[in-house]
């Protein structure tokens, strides 16, 4: 089946047109603004981390709040997944199991990454991500089965379950956030 740009629709995809608009813009576009800035950061966060009293690092304050020393760089960690499962879902959702998949497998990689690495300074974050992996876990899964199965029982059985892995997620950040809050109000 043929796809045409949504934007251009007389423009078909990888066709002649369409390559020579992602060789002569895109391409470029990603070699010069998107790839470079956090190549560079990195490399600065990482030069100047052993010195928290850095110009560079006060600068770059928002990226790096919240880590550890050494996992200063998480930040991009997280860019990266977060680049790698928007590919993902843009090419390959034409065949939404195999995207679903291949999703569920990015996030386990990058879930293995965290429960190894832990890189916030405190436990309740790196737990907090984990829910949040478990509930991604749970809301792919869900999807996995409405593609295979027409079920009411079973159906409302897993949204039940995918609102119940969605809503602790959300009650722990937000408890977590209270709690947050209520002690920077407290330093006020």
């Amino acid at each position: 089946s043929k796809h045409f740009l949504k934007v251009a629709p007389a423009i078909e995809c990888w066709e002649e047109t369409h390559i020579s608009l992602i060789k002569n813009v895109i391409v470029p576009f990603l070699l010069i603004f998107i790839i470079p800035p956090p190549i560079f950061m990195i490399y600065y966060i990482a030069k100047n981390s052993k010195n928290p009293e850095k110009e560079i690092i006060q600068r770059l304050f928002m990226v790096t709040v919240g880590y550890k020393n050494r996992y200063c760089y998480w930040e991009f960690v997280i860019l990266l997944k977060k680049i790698i499962l928007m590919y993902l879902s843009i090419f390959i959702r034409d065949e939404p199991v195999i995207c679903v998949l291949t999703l569920l497998f990015v996030l386990l990689v990058f879930c293995n990454l965290h429960l190894i690495f832990k890189p916030y300074e405190y436990e309740f974050l790196n737990n907090l991500i984990v829910e949040q992996y478990v509930a991604l876990f749970v809301c792919y899964s869900v999807f996995l089965y409405f593609s295979y199965t027409d079920s009411k029982p079973a159906s409302m059985f897993l949204i039940f379950i995918m609102v119940f892995a969605n809503v602790i997620f959300f009650g722990h950040w937000a408890y977590h956030f209270y709690i947050h809050f209520k002690k920077s109000l407290k330093n006020l």
